[in-house]
């Protein structure tokens, strides 16, 4: 496979190395390094961008060891230098959030200035001289930028007092025994080097300094791809850094690239990928790995010009679809229940279970459990030929209220070891709503790291569907978004976003309202309804409907990110209801664009004017890290102030109150949005809002 694409793709020279658990290792080449010598395994390239994830890796160790946090700002650790807005966090650069401008990208005469003086090291401070304003506002959206990685190395070197080379051998070079990656130009090569080659010109197997001084933490490294490949995979085994920074890497931004640090997710055909790629002088790179077989893969070229995505698209499909089979291999193919949200406490589990293996499938052990609790077993015996499956109803079980997640595997197909351990399990999410005591109000503006809210259901998917934004938001620091042009499925495709049981019969006058912001693109016209149901979503009506240049709340757009004016207030009227309800928005995809979703609320109001609520009641710092002042228009008597959790919750109750301000320390309270209620006297008198970041 890999000399044909070579040869099909006029590629000057290929290394590639695959591991694949239980199946083994690939290692292999094809093509010249240059005219009349192969590329061999043990030579190096140069790995572009590929060099940012080992940047993010070593400011994820920093946090770890508390030294510095993602979220710290830029001015908590670097001067300030012209065109950067220092307010932006680490985790902003990471993630491309930052808006600046690109010095390679956005810069040609730069790249040409590398070649006038090819001997040139570049000092981070020089490149950042060259840069332009930025484009766009910090937090605004995704835009890749260099600038970025570049001023994360300068982090590194400021807040450890080392040269960020060092950190990177400390991390991670050192410890997983990388003796055949080296950065350039501060490290002299150690070993072969593959020729680059630019516009078919051979610039040679010496790195140039000046390019890679330019490069620095944002693209200077040169590997192997066997050391690539087993990067990845000490990576995403926990080798480097702990459960949590692995979450930190792949909590992607959902609206744009689906970046997350230094990662992009990729959703192939119903697979997904976790990588990340690279184009540097004469070279381009690509490593991913596969969270559901665990595979890691590394191509490297020599060519400038390859286009990776036949290679890409053949490993793919080799990976999923030409593994040589094992005898006896059982799996677990889809969750049919329990999903979405449930009102009754006792759920009977239903299973697909599927012959991935050779021989004919006649027994297996089921494994089910819930949120890793006690394992429940299901003996299975049947006849199933190679890829059939068979939908198993399990022995029912009760669950308490909340969300949970089900899982379900297989054991001894045919009484022996199972042939492929990655085919094995799936896992679903649902919720367990207890009719007894819903909800009495909803206010949602997703500010939460985790997503979906808790409470709400979307589907398990990390990619396809509803998903979090750090960009743009309406109002705090998030938003809810589906991305219609490259997270969905195009073809009227549906997606829910399902919001938690509510109790209307607790509201007065009870309305939906949010604010949403959407751009069609062409003729791609997606729809966004809103539908309501009273029996637990067995049926449903709809309370809302639009779509296309309709649904839009500004013209055209390509990869839309709101602005402040692009945003729409809907007001949705509930008093038709009563008792028990659960409310869904369901995106209708097309391939159009990004549909934002931003404070949701049922039965209390969050919008921007509540910050001035109906006693012109003023909130200050907000958001506030630490302390807010609550300060009303005049001294109140014996009152008292309750702050709730988007989830209604009493957080705080504080009683007494004789004064103009009420000061609130945010002692417990996790980041997010909370609301207060000031009574006196027995009468409410103000509400509003205070953002806690």
């Amino acid at each position: 496979m890999l000399d044909s694409i070579t040869a099909a793709h006029s590629i000057r020279g290929v290394s590639m190395a695959m591991i694949i658990p239980v199946q083994g290792t690939f290692i292999g080449v094809s093509g010249e390094s240059y005219l009349g010598v192969p590329v061999t395994s043990d030579m190096r390239f140069g790995i572009g961008s590929n060099t940012k994830l080992f940047t993010a890796i070593t400011l994820l160790k920093l946090q770890e060891q508390g030294i510095l946090s993602l979220d710290d700002h830029l001015y908590d650790w670097l001067p300030s230098f012209q065109y950067i807005d220092s307010t932006a966090t680490i985790r902003q650069l990471l993630q491309h959030q930052s808006g600046y401008y690109d010095y390679f990208n956005n810069n040609p005469a730069l790249i040409d200035s590398c070649f006038a003086d090819s001997d040139r090291v570049w000092l981070p401070e020089e490149v950042l001289a060259t840069i332009g304003a930025p484009f766009y506002k910090v937090g605004q959206l995704y835009s890749y930028c260099n600038t970025n990685y570049l001023l994360a190395g300068m982090i590194i070197e400021a807040a450890t007092g080392e040269n960020y080379l060092n950190k990177y051998h400390e991390f991670i070079l050192d410890p997983l025994a990388m003796d055949s990656t080296f950065v350039a130009p501060y490290e002299t090569p150690n070993g072969n080097v593959a020729h680059e080659f630019e516009n078919d010109f051979d610039l040679g197997g010496d790195p140039q300094p000046a390019f890679y001084s330019m490069a620095s933490s944002a693209g200077n490294i040169y590997s192997t791809a066997n050391e690539m490949a087993t990067w990845y995979k000490r990576l995403f085994d926990g080798s480097i850094v702990s459960d949590s920074s692995i979450q930190q890497i792949i909590h992607f931004e959902h609206a744009g690239g689906f970046y997350g640090l230094a990662m992009v997710a990729l959703n192939y055909y119903g697979h997904t990928i976790y990588y990340h790629s690279g184009a540097t002088l004469g070279y381009i790179t690509i490593t991913f790995y596969d969270p559901t077989t665990q595979t890691t893969f590394s191509l490297l070229t020599n060519d400038e010009l390859s286009d990776l995505s036949s290679y890409l698209a053949a490993i793919l499909d080799l990976l999923y679809n030409d593994l040589p089979f094992k005898n006896n291999d059982a799996g677990i193919s889809a969750i049919n229940n329990p999903l979405g949200n449930i009102c009754v406490a006792n759920i009977t589990p239903i299973v697909t279970l599927k012959n991935f293996g050779a021989n004919t499938l006649t027994s297996a052990t089921i494994n089910y459990s819930v949120d890793g609790g006690v394992i429940n077993t299901f003996y299975w015996s049947g006849s199933l030929a190679t890829n059939s499956t068979a939908s198993v109803t399990l022995p029912s079980l009760n669950i308490a209220t909340g969300n949970h997640k089900f899982k379900s595997y297989t054991t001894n197909p045919n009484g022996s070891v199972e042939g492929y351990p990655f085919n094995d399990a799936k896992e679903a999410a649902f919720i367990i709503n207890d009719s007894n005591s819903p909800l009495t109000f909803v206010s949602e503006g997703f500010e939460k790291y985790n997503f979906p809210p808790a409470g709400w259901y979307c589907g398990d998917d990390p990619i396809i569907g509803w998903g979090r934004s750090t960009c743009s938001p309406y109002d705090g620091k998030a938003t809810a978004v589906m991305n219609n042009y490259n997270g969905a499925y195009w073809g009227g495709t549906k997606y829910d976003l399902i919001l938690p049981e509510i109790n209307l019969d607790a509201i007065a006058n009870p309305q939906l309202t949010f604010e949403y912001a959407y751009k069609y693109r062409g003729s791609y016209k997606d729809s966004l309804r809103v539908m309501v149901s009273a029996d637990c979503g067995s049926t449903w009506t709809s309370l809302f409907y639009s779509g296309g240049v309709a649904l839009a709340s500004g013209s055209y757009g390509y990869n839309f990110y709101p602005v402040a004016s692009d945003w729409k207030s809907k007001s949705i009227d509930l008093s038709n209801y009563s008792g028990n309800v659960i409310i869904k928005f369901e995106d209708i995809s097309y391939g159009g664009n990004n549909l934002f979703i931003d404070d949701v609320n049922i039965g209390l109001s969050t919008s921007v004017a509540d910050v001035r609520s109906t006693d012109d009641a003023k909130v200050f710092p907000n958001p506030f890290h630490s302390t807010t002042t609550i300060e009303l228009s005049r001294s109140i008597q014996n009152a008292e102030c309750i702050v709730y959790d988007n989830l209604g919750r009493e957080i705080k109750h504080l009683r007494n109150i004789t004064s103009k301000t009420i000061t609130i320390n945010r002692d417990n309270m996790s980041d997010g949005i909370y609301f207060f209620t000031i009574i006196e006297n027995g009468k409410i008198i103000s509400k509003g809002k205070m953002v806690v970041e």
